[in-house]
């Protein structure tokens, strides 16, 4: 009973929480990438919101073309052009805007994701992450992960956290 709920609780791990394992342990290089990847979409989005603030395109953004955004965007949202917004409008506004965050963030993590640049993602380049990480947790690399190797690759995960808290704490 207790080697099958190890057992439940490292598949559990492995499958649930492939994405925290894999965030904590992965070396610098990688960490350093998601970093990059992530100032470049705010990157995309401060550009787009740029763009869309800069009406005439001449790089500057006035009072004017601030006002003219907001009145533009309010006759967006106000989809029964009644003069105000209900909650459901608001919402629907709220949405598309996400909507379109998470557009632009998918489009950095494809870009990302595609090694090769073809401008798709093949086998090899799909999950690739994931394969990184099993091999991680895989200590003695027989292509099996045992309950053994799980809890500790779950410790080494706690110590690193640990560690980098201390690091961004000054400690």
């Amino acid at each position: 009973m207790k080697k099958l709920l190890a057992i439940g609780i490292a598949s559990a791990l492995l499958f649930a929480g492939f994405a925290t394992l894999s965030h904590a342990q992965e070396s610098s290089d990688t960490r350093a990438g998601d970093r990059e990847m992530h100032r470049e979409i705010k990157r995309a989005i401060a550009e787009a919101r740029f763009d869309a603030l800069d009406g005439n395109g001449d790089g500057e953004i006035t009072r004017a073309e601030v006002d003219a955004k907001r009145m533009a965007d309010f006759a967006r949202a106000d989809t029964n052009a009644d003069g105000v917004l209900s909650i459901e409008e608001s919402q629907a506004w709220k949405d598309a805007k996400r909507a379109e965050r998470q557009a632009v963030r998918a489009q950095a993590q494809f870009t990302r994701a595609d090694v090769n640049g073809d401008g798709v993602i093949g086998p090899d380049e799909f999950g690739s992450r994931n394969e990184k990480m099993f091999d991680r947790v895989d200590a003695n690399e027989d292509g099996i992960i045992t309950t053994e190797e799980a809890e500790d690759s779950i410790k080494r995960m706690g110590k690193k956290r640990r560690m980098g808290l201390r690091g961004q704490r000054g400690e």
